[in-house]
Formats: C-alpha cells, sequence, structure tokens
C-alpha cells in the first residue's frame, strides 16, 4: 500500500483502487490535504465484491464526519481484513477514535479533520 497526499489522486484513481483516509489541517499554514491510499493488489476472492467494499469504506469516511458512530464501528468491522489487510490498523485506529468519542462526546466545533503542525 502507497499513501498519497492531496491531488496527486488524481494521476492514480483512474488505474488503481485508490481509498480515502484521514484529512489534515497544517496549523501553521491553515493548508487541508487529504491522504488517500493506493491498494498494491486485490485478492481475486475479493474481486467481486470490489466495488462494494469501496463504497463501505466510503461511507464510513462521510458518516465518521457526521458523527454517526454506529455506523462507522460496523463498517470498519466488516473491512477488516479486506484489501488484504492492507487497511487493517486503519481501522483498528478508527474503532479506538470512536470508541472514545462514545465515552467522552466532542464537543461541537468536532470536525473529521485532524490538525498537525
Amino acid at each position: 500500500m502507497n499513501i498519497i497526499f492531496g491531488d496527486a489522486v488524481n494521476q492514480v484513481a483512474n488505474s488503481h483502487t485508490v481509498l480515502e483516509l484521514d484529512t489534515f489541517r497544517i496549523t501553521h499554514s491553515n493548508k487541508i490535504i487529504k491522504t488517500y491510499c493506493v491498494i498494491d493488489s486485490v485478492p481475486l476472492s475479493e474481486f467481486s465484491q470490489l466495488e462494494n467494499n469501496k463504497h463501505i469504506h466510503q461511507q464510513l469516511i462521510e458518516q465518521y464526519g457526521l458523527r454517526n458512530w454506529q455506523f462507522c464501528l460496523s463498517a470498519a468491522t466488516s473491512l477488516m481484513g479486506k484489501w488484504n489487510g492492507e487497511l487493517d490498523s486503519f481501522y483498528q485506529i478508527f474503532q479506538q477514535r470512536i470508541e472514545n468519542y462514545l465515552i467522552e462526546t466532542p464537543d461541537e466545533n468536532w470536525t473529521a479533520i485532524i490538525n498537525r503542525d
């Protein structure tokens, strides 16, 4: 798996399986950058479910921003092991974040964008 940033996604999106990951705000410049992963290979046994899995992953990203925590937990669980397990650590981190949000609800200013220096 390779990680790409921002508009670089346009160079590979038509020829590779590309999935959106986190969005970051670089605090000193206030620049917002989306990150994506390029999946190296999809197992033949998963190929028939490729579009469905891509859709579930995209819904996970979208619903996370909408604070639909239960959907996100379910989606992350269902995607675990897909993509040759390349995204399992990402899904685990997502689940940990959400479990923390279920314990301590983020304030009304929360967004899905992660601030980085």
